[in-house]
């Protein structure tokens, strides 16, 4: 799963990883599937608080998409361009409030 969120709501996001881990703790999810949360940011934010697993990944001030694309556009694009991810994965984004 993959959130995008400018990184300044930091409560919301705390309680949506909360929720997300509750799911996929579930034994038939963690049997069927390896899961892997990420959250894309504009801003650095502290999550190790809900769970050291979670990778954040934080897109450059100075990144510019070939589209001069904003926002969630040019933070999703960052991390499809700059994140290694099996070919097989399925990829769910998400925002910080779904």
């Amino acid at each position: 799963m993959r959130f995008v969120t400018k990184g300044t709501n930091h409560q919301v996001m705390i309680e949506s990883l909360y929720d997300i881990q509750l799911t996929v703790n579930d034994q038939e999810l963690q049997a069927a599937a390896t899961w892997a949360v990420e959250v894309v940011t504009d801003t650095f934010m502290d999550l190790t608080e809900v769970n050291s697993s979670v990778t954040q990944i934080v897109v450059p001030n100075e990144y510019v998409t070939p589209l001069f694309t904003q926002f969630k556009a040019r933070a999703l694009h960052y991390a499809a361009q700059n994140v290694s991810t099996h070919q097989d994965a399925w990829i769910l984004h998400m925002d910080e409030e779904s």
